[in-house]
């Protein structure tokens, strides 16, 4: 996979500048989510996701991809993951107006996490689960977490403490187009969570 241009840090203070500047406050995560996954996209050179077909199970990289969870009792409702990509992450957009580190960011993030759990557990069995889940909270910080053994077991934090990358925009961009099931960080890399804050 190619690099990162050596010349993108302009590009990304601009893209923060952007979007931590008041774009977003909290409650506006339906209006500017889907804008700002495709600017991100453009940013670190990735595809954006595509359009999404009437059969769910043909659309493999694309906004509000369509799930069913089944319940105990018989009955059934639809779900939507925000954006999704087959074999790579699911990602939930939260914006949650809330300082970032604070007891109630953490409260937000922690349920945004669990309701990612929830949406891989009623994936089709076989698409398998994705390695990784991504948390944006718009315009103010990215979480990560990661299970490389893809049985949807527990998702923990990634990377660890003693792994933060020095480069947030390639450790992004590595994280949303890994495709491949067998990873390239170590399993030993993801037990506490890392947070890429575009807000400062």
């Amino acid at each position: 996979m190619p690099i990162l241009a050596p010349d993108i840090e302009p590009a990304v203070e601009t893209f923060i500048a952007r979007w931590s500047s008041g774009a977003s406050h909290g409650g506006n995560e339906r209006a500017n989510l889907q804008m700002f996954i495709l600017e991100l996209c453009a940013l670190l050179d990735l595809p954006p996701p595509d359009p999404a077909g009437s059969e769910h199970s043909d659309n493999a990289y694309v906004f509000e991809r369509k799930l069913i969870e089944r319940f105990a009792d018989g009955g059934q409702t639809t779900r939507a993951v925000d954006c999704y990509r087959r074999g790579c992450f699911i990602l939930e957009g939260k914006d949650t107006g809330k300082r970032t580190g604070s007891g109630g960011w953490d409260t937000a993030i922690v349920k945004a996490r669990q309701q990612s759990e929830n949406y891989i557990r009623c994936l089709p069995p076989d698409e398998g689960r994705p390695p990784f889940i991504v948390i944006v909270d718009v315009g103010r910080a990215f979480t990560l977490y990661a299970e490389f053994s893809r049985s949807g077991g527990h998702y923990v934090a990634f990377p660890d403490a003693c792994h933060v990358p020095g480069d947030c925009a390639q450790m992004l961009r590595k994280t949303m187009c890994r495709v491949d099931p067998t990873p390239t960080i170590t399993a030993t890399e993801s037990h506490t969570r890392y947070s890429a804050h575009p807000a400062r």
